[in-house]
């Protein structure tokens, strides 16, 4: 039984890869001899000021962007594709078919959103939400213990849900007691994160191997990448090219799966 569904052809992968792999060398030589250029740019995607419409987000004073709402409304946060990203790390992990990556390339925009939303859940009440499918709230992240935004992906019973931290790519159990609606003033920037599958690998409903899916993990926990992500109909369809400045992420893989 064939359990493994390529979107291309052998051939457009590897050629694909190669001028990607080729890329990231050029990039990396350009860094190198602009690096002294590059100490004075910030290296933020949204310098411009996002409005909601232009892509962009204002990196200046952050008093009135994150005042307090007094009143719960439901909100929506920009899906924004983003066709290449140079520094990227992984998420959670399901299968090569699905797992979440992380946008490294306007990290202190984030980092700057992280700490805003500290110090305003620290300083208001908490208040009671109405829990909806695919809301976003403000959340306690587990892992570092901090206020996050999150996203419900369902109920899971009369006291928690199974919520999505968009900027971290992490998928966990979130307790009610800890949700909180989320502000107006903190719905401009996109997620961090995204969810999306190996280009030419296989996909969500692909049936997987734990050894394929641990050779996939192996290969992307605890690195930096950078990505090259498909345009599809859907963001819920997304694929990707994987790659370092020596390794095609998506070739090993191919490779691995045929000779497994």
């Amino acid at each position: 039984m064939d359990i493994y569904y390529f979107q291309m052809t052998s051939e457009e992968i590897s050629k694909k890869i190669r001028d990607f792999c080729s890329e990231l060398k050029d990039s990396s030589d350009n860094r190198k001899n602009q690096s002294d250029f590059e100490d004075d740019k910030t290296d933020s995607n949204y310098d411009e000021g996002y409005d909601g419409n232009d892509n962009s987000y204002d990196s200046g004073d952050t008093s009135s962007k994150f005042s307090s709402s007094e009143q719960f409304e439901e909100q929506s946060i920009p899906d924004i594709f983003i066709p290449f990203i140079e520094n990227a790390s992984i998420g959670d992990i399901n299968t090569p078919g699905s797992f979440y990556v992380l946008n490294n390339d306007n990290q202190k925009e984030y980092e700057l959103l992280e700490q805003s939303i500290q110090e305003f859940y620290s300083n208001n009440s908490s208040k009671k939400v109405s829990i909806h499918s695919g809301q976003y709230y403000a959340a306690k992240y587990p892992a570092k213990n901090i206020w996050a935004r999150a996203k419900c992906l369902t109920k899971l019973n009369s006291t928690a849900i199974v919520g999505l931290f968009i900027d971290y790519g992490i998928v966990a159990e979130v307790s009610l007691d800890s949700l909180r609606s989320l502000d107006s003033q903190f719905t401009s920037l996109p997620p961090r994160s995204f969810k999306t599958a190996l280009s030419g690998v296989g996909h969500d409903d692909t049936i997987w191997s734990s050894a394929v899916v641990a050779h996939f993990k192996k290969l992307v926990e605890g690195i930096t990448f950078s990505v090259i992500n498909e345009e599809t109909d859907s963001p819920n369809d997304r694929r990707s090219l994987l790659a370092t400045d020596d390794l095609s992420i998506n070739e090993e893989m191919i490779e691995f799966i045929s000779n497994n």
